[in-house]
Formats: structure tokens, sequence, C-alpha cells
């Protein structure tokens, strides 16, 4: 899962391979809503293998470093961390418009 309002990563144990565990970090998640919050989350290094549902496309890995490790099943990934490090992220849903020349309603 892409968000662009996250500012952190959160590394589901369910899909990824935790690499390496900081000993002595740890943090506190806090969602929209103040009545979500959990604490002391371990801080570590994941990665996984990224597959599509379309097999024509091919299978990526991806690492990333100093993530929260949690037990949910989602894994939303930070769009400011990824574009922060030179990937160009298109978050623009295919459902938007997309003009006479090839660009998509931002």
């Amino acid at each position: 899962v892409i968000n662009s309002g996250e500012n952190s990563c959160l590394l589901s144990t369910q899909c990824f391979h935790i690499e390496e565990l900081e000993k002595h970090r740890f943090a506190t998640i806090q969602g929209c809503k103040n009545s979500y919050v959990s604490k002391e989350n371990r801080i570590g290094t994941g990665i996984a293998i990224v597959v599509s549902t379309d097999t024509s496309k091919p299978l990526f890995g991806i690492r990333i470093h100093e993530g929260i490790i949690n037990d949910d099943d989602l894994t939303p990934i930070s769009e400011y961390q990824i574009r922060n490090h030179g990937v160009i992220v298109d978050s623009v849903s295919k459902h938007h418009k997309i003009d006479h020349e090839g660009n998509t309603e931002r």
C-alpha cells in the first residue's frame, strides 16, 4: 500500500522478512484517529518480493531500512520516503482523466 500521508514505512511481519532489528529503538504509531495508538513497536530492516496480478510484469525486491515493524497484514509505504530517494511515484488513479498530451489529472 502506497500512502502519501505516511512519514514512515510500516513493515508487516506477514509480508516482509525482517533482516535486522534495532536493539534499543522503538516507535509509537498514532493513527488519524487519536483512539488508535500502538506503542513500543520495534524498528528494523525488512525485505520482500513484490508481485503483480499481471503475470507479464516482472517481480522486484524491495528493502526498507528503519521501518516500524508491526503484525498487521498491511504494509503502508511512504511516498515521501520513496521520492526522497529519487524514485518517481505515479500515485494518480488510473480512473483519472488523461489529457490529449498524455498527462494525468493531478
